[in-house]
């Protein structure tokens, strides 16, 4: 039969690297920002969420216990580069914070809302990942109102709040989702904290309605929420 050979490079660097943490301590840690990401260039769809700009990293979560969280990163911005050097694909990122050693501090460039910014945080150890965090369970009043995303809202609650650590009046709580509705496509659910809606502060249902009503959802709406603890970015059409 034929064999066929697959080879898997990686910078010699980071390869001594991975040679050093096994000697000096029997396991590799990979550095990390607890952060997810998608990439104009791998998502074209995401382009009309940012207009003008050709390349670039959107960050579509920050986890709650990541070292992204205790920063003014925020999802939704675009990562430009890591440390003065540019990044056009997910891949490039992941190769420039591997490329860094636990503790290291790392400089990205973002675009937000268009206007350019710095971001330093620390660059940690991934942590692992064999036991997923405990999930809050969401009690959902019945809801009275359903909104063209097909999701119903309410004022957060104080225990809400305090689960999250925010203030009561810097977002507005999901009840429910209606099936087979724009909402429940990109991925929203009950329980769910929408605290940016087109880049705006929601803090209460009247301003979310009123921040809704002045969309077009065929056009894209950017909408950031929070997600057991994980602040997530989404770009949502009504007709995908």
């Amino acid at each position: 039969g034929m064999h066929t050979g697959i080879g898997f490079a990686i910078p010699i660097n980071q390869a001594r690297d991975v040679a050093d943490q096994l000697i000096e301590r029997g396991r590799y840690l990979r550095t990390w920002l607890g952060i997810a990401i998608r990439s104009l260039r791998e998502n074209p769809s995401l382009r009309d969420a940012f207009p003008g700009v050709r390349d670039g990293v959107v960050v579509k979560q920050i986890e709650a216990s990541g070292p992204a969280r205790k920063t003014d990163l925020k999802a939704g911005d675009l990562i430009t580069s890591v440390d003065g050097h540019p990044v056009a694909t997910a891949a490039d990122l992941k190769a420039a914070v591997r490329s860094r050693k636990v503790g290291e501090t790392v400089i990205l460039d973002i675009n937000r809302d268009g206007h350019a910014m710095k971001v330093r945080l620390r660059a940690d150890a991934m942590p692992d990942r064999d036991h997923p965090a405990p999930v809050n369970p969401t009690r959902a009043p019945s809801p009275d109102e359903e909104s063209n995303l097909g999701l119903t809202v309410r004022p957060l609650t104080g225990e809400q709040a305090d689960r999250e650590g925010i203030a009561r009046d810097r977002g507005v709580a999901v009840v429910e989702v209606a099936p087979g509705s724009v909402a429940e496509t990109y991925g929203l659910k009950p329980g769910n904290i929408i605290t940016e809606l087109n880049r705006k502060p929601v803090k209460s249902p009247k301003q979310f309605r009123e921040v809704l009503r002045e969309a077009d959802p065929r056009k894209g709406i950017l909408l950031t929420y929070l997600n057991e603890g994980a602040s997530r970015f989404e770009f949502i059409r009504a007709d995908e």
